[in-house]
């Protein structure tokens, strides 16, 4: 079934890249009056336009003007030629002053139950000397489907609804380059983290139990007044005990349990109370003193 201008529609300005001229040409344009406020205008006979689209049908709007050669009212001459075929549509339109815009030059029929490639021609056909001008301000193709091949490669400068489509793609693009780029930069974070975590575990991260075996001699090496370098204490403990002569007399050897000492006659005497002979120095086992 074919589409209507009003269902979808795709709009050229004259400056398009899809639009090419023929002939002499001048660029023109009424700010806030004209699409996109900018024309393309000829006086020139034979000069030409062309277009190619994709869509069901296509209307041409113009500007409508007397020329500054032409103070009267004159009739301006137009044919459109579509898809090359053997006849054009000739259209006589009166010039107007002051100008009328936003005209709609021409509308071509339905072009096909659906939506093709077309290519349109159109000729200023005035007489030479006329003075009429030729405006055209914007190409609106019907029944545009974004689901076709892109043939018009539309700029910027259009209402084409796949610019907007291709600018999406850029945005979504680039949000997800940036994502990508984000994601890198904390993994290599946490790598770096993980690495310094592990340097740092065998310090920081010790058993309970060796902590409480650590301090519970590191209090008792304190006790003794020794710090905590084994190999100082060492030393210092040595030459602790070497300045204290109680530490390196040898040890008095331990009586016998039998042997009493006792002063006689102003001497030590040893006496031996288990002996035989009563007792007496010299007597028994043991020998005398």
């Amino acid at each position: 079934m074919a589409q209507s201008t009003s269902e979808a529609v795709l709009v050229f300005d004259d400056r398009h890249p899809a639009v090419t001229y023929s002939g002499t040409w001048l660029q023109g344009g009424a700010p806030g009056r004209e699409y996109l406020n900018t024309t393309t205008l000829t006086t020139s006979p034979g000069a030409s336009a062309a277009i190619d689209f994709y869509g069901s049908s296509i209307t041409v709007l113009g500007t409508l003007s007397l020329s500054s050669a032409n103070t009267t009212t004159a009739m301006l001459d137009i044919s459109f030629l579509v898809d090359n075929s053997s006849s054009a549509f000739v259209v006589h339109l009166p010039q107007t002053s002051p100008p009328t815009y936003g005209v709609p030059l021409w509308t071509s029929p339905i072009l096909g139950s659906t939506p093709s490639k077309h290519h349109l021609v159109i000729t200023h056909d005035t007489a030479q000397g006329s003075g009429s001008l030729l405006v055209l301000d914007a190409f609106v193709v019907g029944g545009y489907s974004v689901s076709g091949p892109d043939l018009i490669n539309p700029g910027s400068n259009s209402g084409d609804g796949s610019a907007t489509t291709k600018a999406l793609s850029i945005v979504f693009g680039v949000a997800f380059g940036m994502t990508s780029i984000m994601c890198f930069f904390l993994f290599l974070r946490m790598r770096r983290y993980k690495q310094r975590w592990r340097q740092a575990e065998p310090h920081g991260h010790r058993d309970t139990m060796a902590v409480s075996a650590e301090d519970s001699l590191t209090k008792e090496r304190e006790s003794f007044g020794l710090g905590r370098n084994p190999r100082q204490d060492g030393k210092e403990f040595v030459d602790r005990l070497g300045s204290d002569d109680t530490h390196t007399r040898a040890p008095e050897p331990k009586p016998p349990d039998d042997l009493e000492r006792r002063q006689i006659a102003g001497q030590d005497t040893r006496m031996y109370l288990n002996a035989g002979g009563g007792g007496l120095p010299g007597v028994g086992a043991h020998p005398p003193v």
